[in-house]
């Protein structure tokens, strides 16, 4: 694995900072001071050190969280409740959610620290499925089943994606 990848996924910074940790000679691989981000390291081999410190790497986390409705998908927002107000920091900390939830949605949300999982689930070339409960108001009629299942104008340059729609009746 890359150095910097390495100093990244165990927290200690955003790509930038690593890079320049490791550029200013802040950065040790076996008490040999590393200055290139991509020199290729053994994560369960290798003895990595920031500014005196160990480095200690947690590996892949993936995590599922139930986010409830009301707070929003952020890692901080001065008004609203977050995601991440419900993580202690040190579990928090190299964590992302892979995609996002509305403010008034509630529902199961993941979070991870590989950006290679959260592509494979997110990038709209691989379609992977999502399905999704709702209550709608009033009525549910053939129009506008169809109008879900061909895409809807949200507003936004192209319609929704087409989706699937399974009625049940709740009476």
């Amino acid at each position: 694995m890359r150095l910097d990848k390495y100093l990244v996924e165990s927290a200690i910074g955003t790509r930038k900072v690593v890079r320049e940790l490791i550029f200013d000679g802040k950065v040790s691989v076996n008490q040999s001071i590393v200055t290139e981000p991509y020199v290729e390291i053994a994560e369960a081999l290798d003895v990595v050190s920031c500014c005196g410190e160990p480095v200690n790497y947690p590996g892949k986390r993936y995590y599922m969280f139930h986010k409830p409705m009301g707070c929003i998908t952020a890692r901080k927002d001065e008004v609203h409740r977050t995601v991440f107000d419900y993580w202690d920091e040190q579990t928090a900390k190299g964590l992302f959610p892979v995609g996002r939830l509305d403010k008034n949605t509630e529902g199961l949300l993941l979070f991870t620290n590989d950006g290679a999982f959260d592509h494979s689930l997110m990038n709209p070339s691989n379609h992977v499925e999502k399905t999704y409960f709702f209550w709608a108001i009033g009525t549910l009629d053939e129009e506008k089943v169809r109008q879900l299942e061909t895409g809807v104008d949200i507003g936004e340059e192209e319609l929704t994606k087409p989706a699937r729609v399974k009625l049940e009746d709740t009476s």
